[in-house]
């Protein structure tokens, strides 16, 4: 039994080091999102934190705090554009090590399902290449959950169809990718992978009584497992813990903390120890600018 390891500390003096530990500069970052967050490695050594710490990124919120941007000590990492719902309509990765110059672009539409198509930059030949698009399509039941999903690209190959099975007290809520790209279908029980007929894999959740997810297993198509995650939420319904199991190797636990308004301030990673003792390998900390970023 994997035993979880208690890390109790005062947020005020989390901050008050990683103020001073501030190594490089984004000041001629433009930011698009409301709230702007410096993000801190903590230095952690034999799973206790030290005094120490480094600027380890930047990320701006809009005001539903969603990431918009993410910016790193080389620069400019990531920018993403949401429509109403929070869905990601367009995604940019970028460079590290040049003046801005995006490297990959995705662009999603959600008409009658999701279509998504990429463009990325080849350096090497100096020009832009477009992938084929993809687009996935679904149907739904009268409760409006998703009963089938289809996967086809561009020249209607297709790539799978996903049958979903349901168990009626759960109550339907939106697709959704979780941190790990898993997608997660609203109150699906069990969801079966077909390609040409032939079973895939399969996807099982496990829902509370609100729709959310408890726990995501990925199954050979042999039914063996081969990942399970589990997710744990507050009162208010925000993520506070999530846990990675390989097999049947338990592999990592990431564990979050809200402030008052529900954003993100402290983000931990434990790996099991000794006697499986969860110990502390990484620790980061968001400290949000006092002034919104429109006053930078």
């Amino acid at each position: 039994m994997i035993k979880k390891l208690t890390i109790a500390f005062s947020i005020t003096i989390c901050f008050a080091n990683p103020l001073l530990a501030q190594q490089w500069s984004y000041a001629n970052v433009k930011f698009e999102g409301q709230y702007v967050a410096e993000v801190y490695t903590m230095k952690v050594e034999n799973g206790q934190l030290t005094n120490d710490s480094v600027l380890s990124s930047v990320k701006s919120f809009d005001d539903r705090n969603y990431v918009v941007e993410e910016v790193e000590k080389e620069g400019l990492r990531e920018r993403n554009v949401y429509d109403s719902e929070g869905r990601i309509l367009i995604r940019t990765a970028y460079y590290y090590d040049r003046k801005p110059m995006a490297a990959r672009k995705t662009e999603n539409e959600y008409v009658n399902g999701l279509q998504s198509s990429t463009t990325y930059y080849d350096w090497k030949n100096k020009a832009w290449l477009k992938e084929d698009k993809t687009l996935n399509t679904y149907k739904f039941n009268k409760k409006g959950q998703v009963i089938q999903e289809t996967l086809v690209n561009e020249a209607g190959e297709k790539y799978f169809d996903a049958y979903t099975t349901y168990d009626p007290k759960y109550k339907p809520v939106k697709p959704y990718y979780d941190k790990f790209g898993n997608l997660h279908l609203p109150g699906g029980k069990e969801t079966a992978v077909v390609m040409e007929g032939d079973t895939m894999h399969f996807n099982c959740y496990e829902h509370d009584a609100t729709g959310k997810v408890l726990q995501f297993i990925y199954k050979y198509k042999d039914r063996s497992t081969n990942a399970a995650y589990s997710y744990e939420y507050d009162a208010a319904g925000l993520l506070i813990a999530s846990s990675y199991t390989s097999g049947t190797r338990f592999d990592s636990r990431n564990e979050f903390e809200y402030n008052s308004d529900g954003r993100l301030i402290v983000e931990r990673e434990l790996v099991p120890g000794a006697n499986d003792e969860l110990v502390l390998v990484e620790e980061l900390h968001y400290h949000y600018l006092p002034k919104l970023n429109k006053e930078k």
